[in-house]
């Protein structure tokens, strides 16, 4: 039963490349090239000619999520605002500290500021940048800029922030905080990193 679930599956797989052509096949190569990720999702409903479901990486004219854009930055702060429940506190007050400064962080500063949090650190793959003073609304807008228009680096904020100091090559891990959000790339955050937290006073990852 299981080898013929197998083939079934194969040639399924075999009949879709064969189905979409070597024009539909270049097209999706090049949006890889592009890294242009919810391009090539719609590109599969296309060619298939279906809408079905709802994929946070679709735009929202094809079936993606109404809040692509926010969602698992949104989701992040939203479940650890559910574990502060539990010992009866919230994000009201509390020092933040962030890696990232992606769609997700960003997203995530938002709206850990929102529940009344200060962040304090963004970060991307040359270092992070810790400002005690708060990564408020203004600043956090022109982070978006920085990253989603000009494509620049976190270090860039120095110059436009006195408040804020770089640390290149390092990641965020050291500062002390009350919450931890990683916010940059799965499995970041090692165990050392997680004792230094603790020993620094964070309660919540």
């Amino acid at each position: 039963m299981l080898k013929k679930s197998r083939i079934k599956i194969k040639t399924k797989t075999m009949n879709y490349f064969l189905m979409i052509g070597p024009w539909q096949i270049i097209l999706i190569l090049i949006t890889v090239f592009l890294g242009i990720i919810p391009t090539i999702v719609a590109l599969i409903d296309i060619v298939r000619n279906e809408f079905t479901g709802i994929l946070t990486g679709k735009g929202r004219s094809y079936g993606g999520s109404l809040i692509r854009p926010e969602a698992t930055g949104y989701g992040t702060v939203y479940f650890a605002q559910e574990m502060l429940k539990t010992i009866e506190d919230s994000f009201k007050g509390k020092a933040v500290v962030i890696s990232g400064s992606g769609n997700v962080a960003q997203y995530a500063c938002e709206k850990a500021t929102e529940f009344g949090a200060k962040v304090i650190t963004m970060s991307d793959s040359g270092g992070y940048i810790v400002d005690r003073e708060g990564i408020d609304a203004e600043k956090l807008d022109w982070i978006k800029e920085l990253k989603n228009g000009r494509r620049g680096r976190i270090s860039e904020y120095t110059s436009k922030f006195s408040s804020g100091t770089y640390h290149e090559g390092k990641t965020p891990w050291n500062e002390k905080c009350d919450v931890a959000l990683p916010c940059a790339t799965q499995n970041e955050l090692h165990e050392e990193d997680a004792k230094t937290l603790v020993a620094n006073g964070c309660m919540c990852v």
